[in-house]
């Protein structure tokens, strides 16, 4: 069984990391003088991160939707539990 809440805080902890290496690259963008290979690396390399990133909000939701699923079925089941008690 898939423990839904760790994947789902370690798919955010990796896209804090995304992040921080956008943010940290765009710095360095923002204030260095690139070569036309250093911006088309620059360019791949963000796209690339797009994707990861995209990918990961994707799983995010997908993965507190099955958090979702999962507590209205403990709840159903604690209701049955108290209607036989």
């Amino acid at each position: 069984m898939i423990n839904v809440g760790r994947t789902c805080s370690v798919s955010e902890a990796r896209l804090d990391v995304l992040e921080q290496d956008v943010a940290r690259k765009r710095q360095i963008y923002q204030t260095q003088e690139l070569t036309q290979a250093d911006v088309e690396r620059i360019n791949r390399e963000k796209l690339q991160l797009r994707g990861e990133a995209d990918r990961l909000r994707a799983e995010k939701t997908e993965q507190e939707k099955q958090i979702g699923k999962v507590e209205m079925d403990i709840t159903r089941e604690q209701e049955k539990v108290r209607t036989y008690e």
